[in-house]
């Protein structure tokens, strides 16, 4: 279970704090992990973290941006030096900031390299098996939302346990942090382009080509949710022998998305009076790419949509230009021009893309293209890989459950005849 660090992108400092908000006398410390550079130092439960910094006046905590804000400022191996109150008194507390911890998966080193020029680098997690010759790879590629690709801290997180079964059974396995992740360089992924993550994924995949431990003509792809849109653009630029996804969708962004944001307030038993007005503003703003202000000068009955639909700004905490250049992506004309293995696999209970979506992907690649595709159920099962006794179960509480769901197996099954 080696790790191998190649050099050009820093590994990004662990802190390891849970915070409250402050209440005027500091930020009070929720949670200490124990491998973390706050515990190291000394920082406890109960505390409250009042300053961050050296100097006679250091930065004042007002909350978890702030330290946020500090530690990106660290490398490993800096000077750390905080200030906290404990009891009636206040204690300076200093100590060497440690790395994030890195995953290890069993028989297999870890690699961090990266993708991309200085400034916009992005971190690459690799796994090579033991053994010499070249492996079977399987890249990883997340969906929608700007959570981690990495899960150093949790080992039961359906993803790691997921990457952990491929890499157990000899493959290689690898997957690109977004932009402003982790260790990622660049802009913040809720304001990067779609264009940008297709560009990290594209470049991710010919690292992958290029490894001399990596059989190139033993490539699968596997995209969750909006990863399984990104799978098929790149497979039908450039072969590869499998591609697998899970919940996701093959129709145009806008057109998914407010379905399933149908779907999902009835679901919360929430009122549909406003859906009409947040669809119409939603087709304007991605299909006709205006401004806010351009659509309801438009359509001023829009306007008291505007919050709800965009808040702070962003359509579903993106920016609208990833949802502009996501929905002009062909998608369908990919599924009908790449050549691979093709697994789609459906989860029952999975209340952000359904059956018939799945369903609409085979056809797809059965009657119009290479002919390839089948559909895996998986019973039981929600959109973020825990099961569930029903779809209501799903969305109230949709990391609640068991991690026993049958997708380790079905996508060993998978791989194993598109690598045959």
């Amino acid at each position: 279970m080696a790790v191998e660090l190649r050099p050009g992108l820093r590994r990004r400092v662990f802190f390891g704090v849970r915070l409250a908000e402050s209440d005027h006398n500091g930020a009070r410390v929720l949670g200490v992990h124990p491998d973390s550079t706050a515990a190291a130092i000394g920082v406890a439960v109960g505390d409250r973290l009042l300053g961050v910094g050296g100097g006679v006046g250091p930065e004042v905590v007002l909350g978890p941006d702030d330290l946020r804000r500090y530690v990106g400022r660290l490398i490993p191996g800096d000077t750390v030096e905080v200030e906290v109150g404990r009891g009636l008194g206040r204690q300076r507390l200093r100590g060497v900031a440690r790395a994030w911890p890195i995953e290890r998966f069993p028989g297999s080193t870890m690699i961090l390299d990266h993708v991309g020029p200085p400034g916009r680098r992005q971190r690459v997690f690799l796994s090579r098996p033991k053994g010499p010759g070249k492996h079977p790879a399987v890249m990883m590629m997340r969906g929608f939302s700007c959570r981690s690709s990495e899960f150093p801290l949790d080992p039961r997180t359906p993803m790691r346990l997921l990457l952990e079964a491929w890499a157990r059974a000899g493959l290689c396995t690898l997957r690109v942090e977004k932009s402003g992740v982790g260790d990622s360089e660049g802009p913040a992924c809720a304001d990067n382009s779609f264009e940008a993550e297709l560009a990290g994924a594209r470049a991710g995949l010919e690292l992958l080509r290029r490894a001399d431990f990596v059989d190139s003509d033993r490539i699968a792809l596997f995209g969750h949710s909006v990863g399984g849109m990104i799978a098929p653009l790149l497979a039908a630029e450039r072969p590869v022998a499998a591609v697998g996804t899970f919940g996701t969708s093959a129709a145009r962004f806008n057109d998914c998305a407010s379905a399933s944001r149908r779907r999902q307030l009835v679901l919360a038993g929430a009122s549909l009076r406003d859906l009409g007005a947040m669809e119409s503003l939603q087709a304007l703003l991605v299909r006709e790419g205006m401004t806010a202000n351009q659509a309801t000068a438009l359509r001023p009955e829009l306007a008291p949509v505007v919050p709800q639909l965009l808040p702070g700004g962003r359509l579903f905490g993106r920016s609208l230009t990833y949802t502009r250049q996501l929905d002009r992506a062909d998608i369908e004309g990919a599924w009908r021009r790449l050549d691979a293995d093709v697994a789609v696999f459906h989860a029952e209970h999975d209340y952000v893309c359904v059956r018939e979506e799945a369903l609409h992907v085979v056809r797809l690649v059965n009657e119009e293209g290479c002919g390839r595709a089948r559909l895996v159920e998986l019973p039981g099962v929600g959109h973020l890989l825990y099961t569930h006794p029903s779809m209501e179960a799903a969305f109230a509480a949709p990391e609640v459950g068991s991690t026993d769901t049958g997708i380790a197996e079905a996508t060993l099954e998978w791989l194993r005849g598109a690598f045959a």
